[in-house]
C-alpha cells in the first residue's frame, strides 16, 4: 500500500478544526452558568421527561445520576469537555426530540472532510463503502468518486462505521447505522461535539485497483452565510418547528459543497433548496419523482401550493415522493393537504 500526499488546497469558505476550536474556547461559559444548565437538565429529565423509565429499561442508562456526577466535577472541565459531557447525557436517551444543543459559535457550523460516503452490499451480502461525492480540492491519486474505503484511522471501515453509529441518537440499530454513515464525514456542531481527531488517515482502493493511503484534515464550514457572516439555518425553535437542527445544518453544507444547480427553475426561489422534481421511467412506464429535502420553509401556503402543482402535473403512472434524510421543519408545511 502506497502513501500519497494530498494537494495543499483547502475546502472553500472553511477553516481548520484546530483554529475553530481555539476561537470557540476563547470565551467559556462562567461556572455559574454551567451549574444552571445542569440543574435545568435535571429538572427536565427528573420531573418532565415521561419516557425516562422506558429509556432506562431499554438502554440500561441512568442519565440523572450522570448529571449528578457531572455537577460535582464542573470546575476542571474545559469548555469543550463540558458541552461534550452534557450532549452525551442527552444522546444516551436515543431520542431525537430531546437533545442538548451547543451554543454559539458551534451552532450553525458543520465539521466536514469534504467528501461523502455511501454503502452498498454486493450479491454475497458483503458491504462496501464508496466515496460518492467529493470536493475538487481533495481529488488526487485515485481518491475520487468511486474510490472504495478500506480503513479509517487504521480501523477496518465496517467497524469504524459501527463505532460511529453507536455514538448516534437513533432509537434503533438501523437508524443509528444510517446516522453513523452520514456523520462519518459530516458532523453538525450544534447537536454534538467536534471530532476528537483533527485529521483522518484513510486507506482506500482506487479505480485502478491499487490500494493507497492519504490524510484528510477536518475543516469547519458555516451552514449558511448572510452579509459575509455565519448564520444558523434554524435560528430559533418555535412551536411551529419540528426539526433536527443539526441535520438541517448538515444538509445546507452538503448542498453547498456537492449539489449541482437544479435543472428546473419553475419553483419559487424560496423553495429551490428544499424540493426538486422530474419524470423517471421504470419498466416502460413514466412516473413523477418529487424529492423533499426539507420542510424548513418560511411558510406553509407557498410550499403546499407548489407541491400540489407538481402532483397535478405528474404522469398518470403515479408520483414517487422521496423524503429520505429530510430533517423536518415547518410542521404546518409538512402536514398541509396538497389538493390539486
Amino acid at each position: 500500500m502506497s502513501a500519497v500526499a494530498r494537494p495543499d488546497r483547502s475546502l472553500p469558505e472553511s477553516t481548520g478544526l484546530a483554529a475553530f476550536l481555539e476561537r470557540a474556547e476563547a470565551d467559556p461559559l462562567p461556572l455559574a452558568d454551567r451549574h444552571r444548565l445542569v440543574a435545568a437538565a435535571r429538572v427536565l429529565l427528573e420531573e418532565l421527561y415521561v419516557h425516562l423509565p422506558l429509556k432506562r429499561a431499554m438502554h440500561a442508562i441512568d442519565p440523572v445520576q450522570r448529571l449528578r456526577l457531572l455537577e460535582r466535577r464542573l470546575p476542571p472541565l474545559s469548555e469543550l469537555q463540558f458541552h461534550s459531557e452534557l450532549a452525551e447525557v442527552f444522546r444516551s436517551l436515543r431520542d431525537l426530540h430531546t437533545v442538548y444543543q451547543l451554543p454559539d459559535p458551534y451552532r450553525g457550523h458543520v465539521a466536514t472532510l469534504g467528501f461523502l460516503v455511501e454503502r452498498y452490499a454486493d450479491p454475497d451480502g458483503v458491504p462496501h463503502h464508496i466515496v460518492s461525492r467529493i470536493d475538487a480540492a481533495l481529488v488526487h491519486a485515485g481518491f475520487d468518486v468511486g474510490a472504495e474505503l478500506e480503513a479509517w484511522n487504521g480501523v477496518p471501515i465496517e467497524r469504524a462505521v459501527e463505532r460511529n453509529a453507536a455514538a448516534q441518537a437513533g432509537s434503533h440499530l438501523d437508524a443509528r447505522l444510517a446516522r453513523g454513515l452520514e456523520t462519518l464525514a459530516l458532523r453538525p456542531l450544534r447537536t454534538g461535539p467536534p471530532p476528537d481527531e483533527h485529521w483522518v488517515l484513510l486507506s482506500y482502493r482506487a479505480a485502478d485497483g491499487r490500494s493507497r493511503e492519504t490524510r484528510v484534515p477536518w475543516r469547519v464550514r458555516a451552514a449558511e452565510r448572510h452579509a459575509g457572516r455565519a448564520q444558523d439555518p434554524v435560528p430559533t425553535l418555535a412551536t411551529s418547528l419540528g426539526i433536527d437542527a443539526g441535520r438541517e445544518a448538515t444538509r445546507q453544507v452538503k448542498r453547498a459543497l456537492f449539489a449541482a444547480p437544479p435543472a428546473r427553475r419553475s419553483a419559487p426561489r424560496s423553495l429551490r433548496s428544499v424540493l426538486d422534481h422530474r419524470t423517471v421511467r421504470f419498466h416502460g412506464r413514466s412516473y413523477g419523482y418529487l424529492r423533499l429535502f426539507s420542510f424548513n420553509v418560511p411558510g406553509a401556503r407557498v410550499f403546499a401550493e407548489e407541491v400540489a402543482r407538481i402532483a397535478a402535473g405528474a404522469p398518470a403512472g403515479g408520483l414517487i415522493v422521496d423524503v429520505r434524510g429530510n430533517p423536518g421543519g415547518h410542521v404546518p408545511a409538512a402536514e398541509a393537504p396538497c389538493r390539486s
